[in-house]
């Protein structure tokens, strides 16, 4: 009787300690887990609205150059295969890229990373091979965008510049590419910004010219000029700057100790927003303790004898 009692206080134990094991691991466990990130797993990224680089197909053939009808972006690459029996270059007027001669029977390519229009041309042949690319943003600001300046020894073309107007984000370089014969510049009204003298390819632009380059480090709307061709070549630029305005956090009031003239005010506490990994540790530290109690619970006890019988 005796024995069969002990037993059962044992396995009465056991049902407890399992309990309160559930118990403490629901209570413990779960929280944490919610609140610990998946080693391992990447968040979703972020969409960026630009669309993904492609690749498109351009031509090299007998004194002429075809690019791609679709449209191209930010990140895109075309590949021009020479077609003819001569070598041949793609090549900016602009100064910024040339892809070195193109063998027959072989291919070149151009990725473009900065957004605008680009007159490309061969420099092998210059005057007969000639082709215009228009690259856009895809979606999302450019840190660099492309400003052309024009003029009449283009064909067809007056003194401009390309775009005349444009918006960009506090911190934008402008590339100001000279695809003219004559020199040019770009110069805001106020002086904020200059790229000074650019000058054009030789002979009066029949070959590549150079570029130069300005940061756009201030926001606000500048009107802008060419100083050769003041009252001819003229623009806007808009810099704004996407930043949300900082909102600061309330202050809070405390009793003051400084002589009773009134409250500090200090900024409100700091809560350390942990990542989940403490809570984690301390979880399972708690759950190795119930295993514990509940092994300890489950281990026959030691036999005994019954005591003898006291008498009286």
């Amino acid at each position: 009787m005796g024995r069969r009692l002990a037993r059962g206080v044992a396995v009465v134990r056991a049902g407890v300690a399992a309990a309160a094991l559930a118990t403490v691991s629901a209570l413990v466990l779960t929280p944490a887990l919610l609140v610990v990130p998946v080693i391992g797993v990447a968040p979703p990224a972020a969409a960026q609205g630009a669309a993904d680089a492609r690749e498109h197909q351009g031509e090299i053939f007998s004194f002429g150059i075809t690019v791609p009808d679709e449209p191209v972006t930010v990140g895109d690459t075309i590949v021009f295969p020479n077609g003819s029996e001569l070598p041949h270059t793609i090549t900016d007027r602009g100064g910024t890229f040339d892809t070195g001669e193109i063998a027959p029977g072989t291919s070149g390519e151009v990725t473009f990373t900065v957004p605008g229009r680009y007159e490309i041309f061969c420099r092998i042949n210059p005057s007969t091979m000639n082709a215009v690319v228009d690259v856009g943003e895809g979606g999302q600001a450019s840190s660099v965008v492309r400003v052309q300046a024009y003029d009449e020894f283009r064909e067809g073309e007056s003194r401009r510049f390309d775009p005349a107007e444009l918006e960009v984000e506090v911190g934008t370089t402008l590339t100001v590419a000279n695809v003219g014969g004559l020199q040019h510049s770009l110069v805001a009204a106020d002086g904020a910004l200059s790229t000074g003298t650019i000058e054009p390819g030789a002979e009066q632009g029949r070959f590549a010219g150079t570029s130069a380059e300005v940061v756009a480090d201030e926001a606000g709307t500048f009107e802008y000029f060419c100083e050769f061709f003041p009252d001819e070549m003229r623009g806007v630029l808009r810099v704004v700057d996407p930043s949300p305005p900082t909102t600061e956090a309330p202050a809070t009031t405390v009793a003051g100790d400084d002589g009773g003239d009134g409250g500090e005010t200090a900024a409100p506490a700091v809560t350390n927003d942990d990542d989940g990994v403490g809570g984690l540790l301390a979880a399972g530290v708690v759950l190795l303790l119930g295993l514990g109690a509940v092994l300890v619970a489950l281990v026959p006890r030691g036999r005994r004898e019954p005591a003898p019988p006291t008498s009286f």
